[in-house]
């Protein structure tokens, strides 16, 4: 039986309670919305546990008015389960001049471009 993305967010929100911000479904769509410090150890459960093996991309949002400013988003295909799943991460303080987030190519060696993309076009 495939795993599907609602499950995989039960599943992410067991394993790691003080990980999420919230999850959001709309669309038919699931978002995990997670504190950065605890984005590398859920990629990590994802790819290795959960088959989620194609990181097909990662951008930014800038939300100018919010505080925190950006949303780091990661868009996650697991082949084998046929399911999507978009993660985000929230960063940026008025004033801060360099807002980050963990690097993901420990898991996804391909994360490299889309980081290197994300920096260029929002100093992330």
């Amino acid at each position: 039986m495939a795993l599907t993305a609602t499950a995989t967010v039960r599943m992410v929100r067991d394993k790691f309670p003080q990980a999420i911000v919230e999850t959001v479904e709309f669309r038919d769509e699931q978002t995990i919305v997670l504190k950065p410090e605890h984005l590398v150890a859920v990629c990590t459960y994802l790819q290795k546990n959960l088959q989620y093996t194609f990181l097909s991309s990662v951008t930014a949002v800038d939300w100018l008015e919010r505080v925190p400013r950006f949303d780091v988003v990661y868009h996650l295909l697991s082949i084998p389960n046929q399911s999507v799943i978009r993660l985000k991460v929230r960063v940026g303080k008025p004033r801060e001049k360099n807002p980050a987030v963990p690097t993901v190519t420990g898991v996804w060696p391909a994360a490299n471009w889309y980081e290197r993309e994300v920096y260029d076009l929002f100093g992330i």
